[in-house]
């Protein structure tokens, strides 16, 4: 049916998908249950307005990706209630929406990895709700290499790739999937020395990133010129914070 473009939402609840406490998935509610709740109306209505300037006017949106991030940050922090609620609504509906990324389009998805992993990289959900975030790209990575939630997976990790030496248990399972030898060189590199708590070094490095910061769709060639969001610079405060379990890495 496509996703017609009036409804300022999400681009998979476009199709009339609406979260809210009753739909919450298990694991979302189990996990992080302060997201589980009913946000009301306005707040609900202000976070969707955040992802229409996101989504609606592809590829020239009225915000990129490192902006939202900032913005997130800054309501995650903030003294006033109403804006650490739209952060936590516009969190619930993005990690709500992870069963249904497979049907968005393209350009649509990678716009979405590169969110979803800057939150990662920018430290914006730590301990259990990282888990869960970590546990979705994982998920995505295992899919067949020529899937859109695998793209997704691979756009997403890169986000975060400098992020994965604090993590070397999740690297451990990332190296376990069959088509690890598929990823890119780079991402790779990232994750056998994250095994070991540290970053490659400089000279197997790539100049140039798998994801670009615009919102350019996954089908493209998998190398940009464009400096990956984990190349910008993050907050002091931000990156991965200890190693969480990963549920359902076994």
């Amino acid at each position: 049916t496509g996703f017609p473009n009036s409804v300022p939402v999400l681009p998979g609840l476009k199709e009339g998908r609406r979260p809210g406490a009753v739909g919450v998935s298990s694991d979302i509610a189990a996990m992080w249950p302060e997201v589980s709740q009913n946000f009301g109306q306005e707040i609900d209505d202000e976070a969707n307005g955040y992802f229409q300037r996101i989504y609606n006017q592809l590829p020239n949106p009225t915000v990129v990706i490192p902006e939202v991030l900032d913005m997130l940050k800054a309501f995650k922090d903030s003294q006033i209630e109403k804006e650490r609620l739209i952060f936590q609504c516009m969190l619930r509906n993005l990690f709500e929406e992870y069963r249904f990324f497979a049907q968005y389009p393209d350009k649509e998805l990678h716009t979405t990895a590169l969110l979803f992993g800057g939150i990662i990289e920018r430290g914006l959900i730590k301990f259990v709700q990282l888990g869960l975030g970590l546990r979705y790209v994982l998920d995505a990575l295992r899919r067949s290499p020529t899937s859109k939630m695998y793209n997704f997976g691979i756009t997403a990790l890169d986000c975060f790739k400098t992020n994965l030496k604090e993590t070397p248990q999740y690297c451990q399972h990332l190296a376990t999937i069959p088509h690890f030898n598929e990823f890119p060189q780079n991402l790779a590199n990232y994750i056998d020395f994250g095994k070991l708590g540290r970053d490659p070094p400089m000279s197997s490095i790539s100049s140039n990133s798998v994801t670009s910061s615009s919102s350019q769709p996954m089908t493209s060639s998998p190398f940009a010129s464009k400096p990956s969001v984990a190349e910008q610079p993050a907050p002091s405060s931000g990156g991965v914070t200890s190693a969480p379990s990963i549920a359902g890495t076994s």
